[in-house]
């Protein structure tokens, strides 16, 4: 039998990794251009290291948010399984109705 249960702990913990790759990401630091002398790689080089800062704030952006979605995704579910539980605690002890015991 599979049982399918939310765990919160187990949702915060891949949250808190998440946001932790973020600040990891967000502090590799700055790089200085060479805008002083013209060799030929320059322009590209710098246009390269535009674009990977310009990634890297979408990628952090994006495991922000993905952590605060496993958050209220994971909030959700224990919001829904606490109210199940009550709706078949009520429907058990109204009706003579278990789950586990044929009656």
């Amino acid at each position: 039998m599979v049982i399918l249960q939310n765990d919160t702990v187990t949702a915060q913990q891949h949250a808190t990794a998440l946001i932790q790759g973020v600040h990891t990401l967000s502090s590799i630091g700055t790089v200085i251009k060479d805008d002083k002398t013209t060799l030929s790689g320059n322009s590209d080089a710098s246009s390269a290291i535009d674009l990977s800062q310009s990634i890297a704030t979408q990628v952090a952006n994006t495991l922000v948010s993905m952590s605060q979605n496993l958050q209220n995704v994971s909030e959700t579910f224990q919001a829904m399984d606490f109210n199940l539980g009550q709706k078949l605690g009520n429907l058990e002890s109204s009706k003579e109705f278990s789950l586990n015991e044929p009656r």
